[in-house]
């Protein structure tokens, strides 16, 4: 029994909604669409056999129209939002008015479709424009100079080619190197930090040999991601800024313009320069869409970049205040951002919770993170979760340690090649279970001490579990041990 109607009408906003029953009530045939539409509207859940009584035979075409009435009411409610909708429509006129012999209205169509698909660099529309004004010059009875302006459309035919292949490339590189960061982000397996390099190590490209905005712009990103992994802080934070002017330069709000911004201020994060934050972040906040409840995009990416900063420079109670505002929205969240962000909010409101000492919250948090599968993208928060398990566990739940060792090390052992830094950690924990709890100090020594090569490659929770450790050997709070750490760096 298949839901995707039940999820195609949920998935609409107030608008969407108001618009489909609007267009599909201009059509007293639509009128059973409306009922069955109404019907399922108000379900909570998908109930295939209550649809099939109320509408009997007819149920399975009902459903079917119904489903390509909705996704028509779609297309004509969102058609304004794109710059090249005019574009696309002029591509169906076109022909209509060759047929015709209308030149004059074909003309006027043409110019302006053409002027629009330069302006958005739309090449595949402007491309297939080019096509339609070679058969009407073909068409027409003066010949003079048709072979100097078939050839001026062929070369810009030929650039729109080039422009597109460009494109692609430097839009594969980009996606490229994000899939390997997100199942290996600390580029530790071998084969995934050598193809790093490979894709990532290219010569410079001047800013007039990349035909357009988009090229640029996955040209600097792609840059930026290679330079900010491989310890290039400078030059990566160089390529952050080329994308911003390149976008600015466009007067652009649109995604990849916020994403532009949250990759600059992890430029400068990286350079542990938090001066340039509060600027940033004033730009998304002046964003249209910053706005609108019902536009999470702008509102995540944010709470993104407020989250890195807060917990980079010590501001826990900010944190911890975003993570509320976060969590007033989680369903929403849930919905529209990729299962990999979501793990990674997870992962850092159990930091923020755990360094805070609200031990229930860490827990809640660590509880939702738990609920998503193992896969190989998430799979150093879930671990990273697990060994944070444990230490909240010997503070807060001390008698509870024996139990929940043996569960995380089994969970871990089925889905995680353990290797010797794995194997330190469960030792530790298993000697703070056997050992009196005053020689617990010797073992928290020896712990942090055989931490130290683990944390200087940065392995997954390795900082944190050395945090806690000091905190232990010097009777310290954790987050008071974070903060001293902070000074001493600054």
């Amino acid at each position: 029994m298949s839901d995707h109607i039940f999820k195609l009408i949920h998935s609409l906003d107030r608008k969407e909604k108001s618009h489909f029953t609007k267009y599909a009530g201009m059509s007293k045939s639509d009128s059973k669409l409306l009922q069955l539409y109404q019907a399922i509207n108000k379900m909570e859940v998908y109930d295939e056999g209550k649809l099939r009584k109320k509408f009997r035979l007819s149920f399975d075409s009902l459903k079917s129209d119904l489903q390509g009435k909705l996704v028509e009411a779609l297309a004509d409610f969102h058609k304004a939002d794109s710059d090249d909708s005019s574009v696309y429509h002029t591509l169906v006129l076109l022909p209509i008015l060759l047929d015709k012999k209308l030149r004059h209205h074909f003309e006027q169509h043409l110019k302006k479709a053409k002027k629009q698909a330069e302006k958005s660099e739309n090449w595949s529309a402007l491309y297939e424009l080019l096509n339609w004004e070679k058969k009407y010059l073909r068409a027409g009875i003066d010949n003079k100079g048709l072979a100097e302006k078939l050839e001026a459309i062929y070369q810009k035919q030929n650039h729109c080619i080039t422009a597109q292949q460009q494109e692609a490339y430097w839009q594969n590189i980009y996606f490229q190197l994000n899939m390997i960061l997100r199942h290996d982000h600390k580029l530790v397996q071998s084969d995934n930090k050598k193809r790093f390099e490979t894709l990532g190590n290219v010569p410079q490209i001047k800013e007039d040999e990349l035909l357009s905005l988009k090229s640029k712009f996955y040209y600097h990103r792609s840059q930026n991601v290679y330079l900010r992994h491989t310890n290039r802080q400078e030059d990566a934070l160089q390529h952050a800024h080329n994308v911003i002017l390149t976008l600015e330069s466009k007067q652009n709000t649109s995604q990849i313009y916020v994403d532009a911004l949250c990759s600059l201020s992890n430029a400068y994060e990286a350079l542990e320069r938090f001066d340039r934050h509060d600027e940033i972040m004033d730009k998304l906040k002046k964003l249209p869409q910053y706005q609108d409840t019902e536009n999470i995009f702008v509102f995540e990416k944010a709470c993104s970049t407020g989250l890195r900063y807060y917990l980079n420079t010590g501001q826990f109670k900010q944190a911890n205040r975003l993570a509320e505002d976060m969590y007033d929205r989680w369903e929403q969240v849930k919905k529209e951002v990729p299962p990999f962000s979501q793990m990674w909010y997870c992962y850092n409101f159990i930091i923020t919770y755990w360094i805070l000492a609200d031990y229930p919250k860490t827990l809640f948090w660590i509880a939702i993170i738990l609920e998503y599968k193992f896969t190989t993208e998430g799979k150093n928060y879930l671990m990273g979760a697990r060994l944070l398990e444990l230490m909240i566990y010997y503070d807060y739940r001390p008698a509870k340690l024996d139990n929940r060792l043996d569960s995380i090390r089994r969970v871990l052992r089925e889905h995680w090649e353990l290797g010797d830094y794995e194997k330190t950690i469960f030792t530790f924990f298993h000697q703070l279970i056997r050992e009196p709890e005053n020689e617990h100090l010797a073992v928290f020594q020896n712990f942090y001490d055989a931490l130290k090569p683990y944390a200087e490659e940065r392995l997954t929770t390795s900082n944190e579990l050395s945090y806690w450790s000091q905190s232990k050997i010097e009777g310290k709070t954790l987050r008071a041990i974070i903060e001293q750490a902070d000074e001493k760096r600054s």
